[in-house]
């Protein structure tokens, strides 16, 4: 049986990081090791973490999201590596699934499914369905379908890959997905996890920003004329969608918007 490994890089999240552990130590896999990668948190996530002798964890300054998961990766000991936020939920039963599609295909560098986006009190917002891996379709639309909580990868495959880029704030796991899938990725046509909306989330918050940043990493992957101009015309469908996602979130009352 394959050891799973799961990190949580964390900074002042102590309204939602309780979910998160709670999402993690039960979901019942018999072999999982839990690393709670802390920046320095002042606001009572502490406090939370000292209530679950289960769960390991460290808090000093980092150099930002990217650091910790790789000082996460350097710690931890499992053949597949889980990374969740301290603001996101695993779904019920996401491990089993993750874990028994790792062992059926080998030769897969990472794993990932579909996904839930919640609200601030775990109210359904939408359901996000992925679709099968194209390393092409990943590099011309950025990591539109590949949800970083959803994701399960092979550990020394990451470590051989070079970890995540700690250049990068927003678009390191669309980054670090195009390295890894160029040696093999599978979709679970399954929900694994949940991504919470707030109102202080980068995602709500700095929206320009990620987008930006995505289209750089873009640029260090698709090089060809016909590649950027296709990319191109796929960032206004993007910005489209994302400002029609907005509108429905605002819809929600969960503050958001």
């Amino acid at each position: 049986m394959l050891k799973l490994s799961v990190i949580t890089p964390s900074y002042n999240q102590a309204a939602f990081i309780e979910r998160t552990i709670r999402s993690v130590l039960e979901q019942g896999y018999p072999d999982v090791e839990y690393l709670v990668v802390d920046g320095g948190s002042t606001d009572g996530t502490l406090d939370v973490l000292a209530r679950y002798p289960q769960v390991l964890w460290i808090s000093e300054p980092d150099r930002g999201q990217s650091d910790a998961v790789n000082k996460g990766l350097r710690m931890v000991s499992g053949d597949v590596v889980g990374w969740i936020n301290s603001d996101d939920t695993y779904a019920p039963g996401a491990f089993a699934t993750a874990m028994a599609e790792m062992e059926r295909r080998p030769d897969a560098a990472m794993v990932y499914g579909d996904m839930r986006v919640i609200g601030p009190s775990d109210e359904p917002i939408m359901l996000r369905r992925s679709k099968p891996f194209s390393l092409r379709r990943l590099i011309l639309t950025g990591a539109s379908y590949i949800f970083q909580p959803t994701v399960f990868m092979r550990r020394a495959a990451v470590l051989d890959v070079g970890g995540v880029d700690v250049g990068l704030r927003h678009a390191m796991d669309y980054d670090l997905w195009i390295r890894l899938g160029k040696r093999g990725a599978v979709y679970i046509p399954a929900v694994l996890a949940n991504f919470r909306l707030h109102g202080s989330s980068k995602t709500v918050t700095e929206m320009k920003l990620q987008r930006a940043e995505s289209r750089m990493v873009r640029r260090r992957y698709a090089i060809s004329p016909a590649d950027r101009l296709w990319y191109a015309y796929y960032d206004l469908r993007v910005f489209a969608y994302m400002m029609l996602e907005r509108h429905k979130v605002s819809r929600t009352g969960c503050g958001c918007g």
